[in-house]
């Protein structure tokens, strides 16, 4: 029973991947060469259908599956299923129970992320380096937004630096960025309260 959940995992996963390269746009013959075993039908009859219907397809050949219905018996069942692709049906149910469908494509598959997370542990792990220590002290100290922080003063329009936490417009410091040189929601307020008070005369 073990190796039929792997195997519903798998076959899941793919049609997922399907329904994922129809969603993103790829033709046809790019979903046809990167999946050699599926027909045009089949991959038609993916396009119509979305996640959900798949999930609870294999929902239930689980639940058959754990109260002890046989290969037979859900091959006969399945396939009279109205509205369903048969092709797809027979695809799904062989990979599902022919365990050694999967066995190569497992094997290779696990290696290559074996082999994948040893190289990156070995390209990225700092761990009590010289590096990594270097790099914790420049970031606690904010030297790097420190040091453009300085530039962006020295670049600084005049009219800002003139100003700058002298008025209301234009505040510069560690918690508030605000540069408007010309401040002009005294002049708005007085105009809406002049507005008002010609409307309610």
């Amino acid at each position: 029973m073990a190796d039929i959940k792997r195997n519903i995992y798998h076959i899941k996963k793919e049609i997922y991947e399907i329904q994922n390269a129809i969603i993103n746009g790829e033709s046809y013959e790019t979903i046809l060469d990167s999946y050699e075993e599926y027909s045009k039908s089949m991959i038609d009859y993916i396009k119509l259908k979305d996640k959900t219907s798949f999930k609870l397809f294999f929902n239930m050949l689980k639940e058959d599956l754990e109260t002890g219905a046989t290969e037979e018996s859900i091959r006969k069942e399945y396939m009279l299923h109205i509205g369903v692709n048969k092709q797809l049906i027979i695809y799904i149910l062989d990979k599902i129970f022919n365990n050694n469908l999967w066995a190569f494509e497992s094997m290779f598959y696990y290696k290559k992320i074996y082999e994948d997370k040893e190289r990156m542990s070995f390209k990225f792990d700092l761990s009590g380096s010289w590096i990594k220590n270097i790099l914790e002290r420049i970031f606690k100290l904010d030297i790097i937004e420190n040091f453009f922080r300085k530039i962006q003063l020295v670049i600084m329009p005049q009219i800002l630096k003139s100003q700058m936490n002298k008025s209301g417009g234009v505040i510069i410091n560690n918690k508030i960025l605000k540069m408007h040189p010309y401040d002009k929601r005294k002049e708005f307020a007085e105009r809406f309260s002049h507005k008002i008070r010609e409307i309610i005369k």
